[in-house]
């Protein structure tokens, strides 16, 4: 993931251009959920995020 808040248009397209490649090789599963962890004071805590194809 590419975060850029300050960078223009022109200068994100080249950033992100350059650091856009194929998978090899290529992905064969379909990813459907994910899960979010984290800890706050001393307490696990999840969250379930469905995905979309």
């Amino acid at each position: 993931m590419l975060y850029g808040k300050t960078l223009d248009g022109a200068e994100w397209s080249r950033f992100a251009q350059a650091e856009s490649r194929p998978f090899e090789p290529e992905p064969f599963e379909t990813i459907i959920e994910a899960e979010l962890v984290w800890y706050q004071d001393g307490i696990e805590h999840a969250e379930v995020l469905p995905l979309r194809g």
